[in-house]
């Protein structure tokens, strides 16, 4: 019922019982059994259709503003996904005040004490440890391998089914392992460079272009000169823990590389970088605690990540119903009655509205002198690259010059215009501006910009709004021409397209509302990001503070479940790194709760990360 049917009727079921609400309308066509719906109290409406993501289509669909009566319910699972994620921003208003300090004493994982007896690590960015854990260097904990790049012109070198990992395949993941490259190589491939293959559980670090991406590898893997591979020394070093270690040391770990053209970080240096070793036991409780932390996280973040992307899509498609008139933004509901476009507009309009092509409502690519005004040579002007113009409307209007050093060769607009960019992927971005908020009376920019400058029929930020539109966008990409990545949106579209155009009263109206609406999903979308980085700031802490020693995590690790460990073993294996190097593989004490990782302790700061 939903997505929208092509006609209704009315139902011949009436409501007998106040308990039993049945919907009075139904697809025309469609099976005479309707089912009943009990409900406690409320009235029941004809479906409309939903602004869920991916439900954009080239042409606006009439229907009701998100928080109109009637507007659909969300899903159980949108429900679920929201309670989840009010639980966890809860919980990180509970947890706020401690992340301003940085004493060992408050430390994010609530209830959680220190060691009793700590001592000195003799390193800044370690702190004190616990009196019975070590410091070691990394050569004596993991052996390094390196890495290197067969012949490229070689084809029978490439496309094996050997992983060779590179700092982008680094750079890319989404969680702690790797289970593969975007390239591959050969048996001959590897036997023609001095790469090695490091045995599953080994831990991949680049050590340029940038210092610092890890990875824990998932199968045997061998890498290209800009990383290196650890390969720990079980049991003294397990490969989660030492991975932790170094995601919480890697502003230390960048500090230790030198070069001109770029940081690289020698083999020596990563050799003789020193991390806290404590028993091995202990080792896999913290990597326990880390693991479920971070499975906890991902899901919290990428609900948080549904969100905006539910959010911009109903900006998006709330903005292309407004300006084409399938909304009435004075009672959320369709308009009364609507009439055929003469012109080629998408869509109906209403019947009191006036469809006129762009040009005869705004000119475009006036420049500076179109009505004979012009800057004076020293009269400061804005200048506005294509990056400092946003998809949502801001711009970054910070660099401001004189006319005379703005000079030719650029696209000149005045305060009040409207940008358009008109290169891809940019337009389709929905990269444009209105420069009512200018802070100089002209600009000059990108010459990948249109400009539009509204006439008295039109007010200015109405049309910023019409050239945002789903069906703008669209057919502008379709009418685009040029060169594979080149390709651009001609003027003449921009001057022939058909605007859907009310009265000025009620563009005033409209625009009111929509900046109103606007402003409302921007700053949700604002909080959830900040939602996210918060979170993740929180993370890092709990893994320094783990991996350091600042909290004794023995008693707690034992609760929660993990994925199994792997455990790496130098059997036939050389510095070279044998592919035959043999692999342990164990499950870890796992406590109450074995199914899933809900066995965190009520209270403690971890429940931060439930969901």
């Amino acid at each position: 019922a939903h997505a929208g049917h092509p006609g209704w009727q009315p139902s011949r079921i009436r409501r007998r019982d106040p308990r039993r609400l049945v919907s009075h309308v139904r697809p025309a066509g469609a099976c005479a059994r309707l089912r009943v719906i009990r409900r406690a109290s409320r009235r029941a409406k004809p479906p409309g259709p939903r602004l869920e993501a991916g439900a954009l289509t080239e042409a606006p669909v009439r229907g009701r503003l998100p928080d109109a009566p009637g507007a659909s319910r969300p899903t159980f699972r949108a429900r679920r996904e929201r309670e989840e994620t009010h639980r966890i921003d809860r919980g990180l208003g509970r947890l706020l005040p401690q992340t301003h300090s940085r004493s060992r004493d408050v430390s994010v994982i609530a209830n959680l004490k220190p060691y009793p007896k700590m001592k000195d690590s003799g390193m800044k960015w370690i702190g004190s440890v616990p009196e019975h854990w070590s410091v070691q260097r990394i050569r004596t904990v993991a052996r390094i391998l390196s890495g290197a790049t067969p012949r490229s012109d070689v084809l029978s070198y490439w496309d094996g089914d050997i992983t060779w990992i590179t700092p982008e395949d680094l750079g890319a993941l989404t969680s702690p392992y790797i289970h593969t490259s975007a390239r591959k190589i050969t048996h001959k491939g590897f036997h023609s460079c001095g790469t090695r293959l490091a045995p599953k559980g080994s831990i991949a670090i680049s050590t340029r272009a940038p210092i610092g991406h890890l990875g824990i590898l998932r199968s045997p893997a061998c890498v290209n000169q800009g990383c290196r591979l650890l390969v720990p020394s079980a049991p003294s070093m397990q490969s989660a823990f030492l991975y932790f270690c170094l995601k919480a040391a890697k502003s230390e770990v960048r500090s230790h590389g030198a070069g001109t053209t770029f940081a690289e970080l020698s083999r020596r240096k990563l050799a003789d970088f020193r991390v806290p070793v404590p028993p091995s036991g202990e080792q896999e409780g913290i990597a326990r605690i880390l693991q479920a932390n971070d499975r906890r996280i991902a899901r919290y973040v990428a609900a948080k990540q549904r969100l905006i992307a539910m959010l911009v899509e109903q900006k998006r498609a709330t903005i292309s119903q407004v300006v084409t008139g399938q909304i009435d933004v004075r009672t959320g509901e369709p308009y009364a009655a609507y009439q055929p476009s003469r012109i080629g507009a998408s869509v109906d309009v209403p019947a009191h509205w006036d469809v006129r092509r762009l040009k005869y409502i705004a000119t475009v690519n006036p420049g500076w002198s179109k009505d004979g005004h012009r800057p004076a040579p020293d009269d400061c002007v804005t200048f506005l690259p294509m990056e400092r113009v946003g998809a949502d409307g801001r711009i970054d209007a910070q660099e401001i010059l004189t006319a005379s050093a703005v000079g030719s060769g650029f696209t000149t607009f005045r305060r009040g215009d409207i940008l358009v960019a008109k290169i891809t992927p940019c337009f389709e971005n929905g990269k444009g501006a209105d420069l009512r908020s200018l802070p100089t009376r002209f600009g000059a920019g990108s010459t990948e910009f249109h400009v539009l400058r509204a006439r008295s029929s039109v007010l200015p930020h109405f049309l910023y709004r019409a050239t945002t539109a789903v069906d703008f966008r669209v057919r502008g990409a379709n009418a685009m021409t040029g060169a594979a990545g080149q390709q651009r949106v001609p003027s003449s579209f921009i001057a022939n397209y058909p605007i859907a155009l009310p009265p000025l009263r009620e563009q005033a109206e409209i625009v009111s509302f929509l900046e109103r609406f606007v402003a409302n999903v921007e700053r949700r979308i604002e909080s959830a990001s900040r939602l996210i980085g918060l979170v993740r700031e929180l993370s890092s802490r709990l893994i320094a503070d783990a991996v350091t020693g600042g909290v004794d995590v023995r008693d707690r690790s034992a609760s929660i479940c993990s994925e199994p460990t792997v455990a790496v073993t130098a059997a036939g294996g050389t510095d070279g790194g044998s592919a035959h190097a043999g692999i342990e593989r164990g499950s870890g004490p796992r406590g109450p709760g074995a199914s899933g990782i809900t066995g965190l302790p009520t209270g403690s700061g971890l429940n931060l990360c439930r969901y």
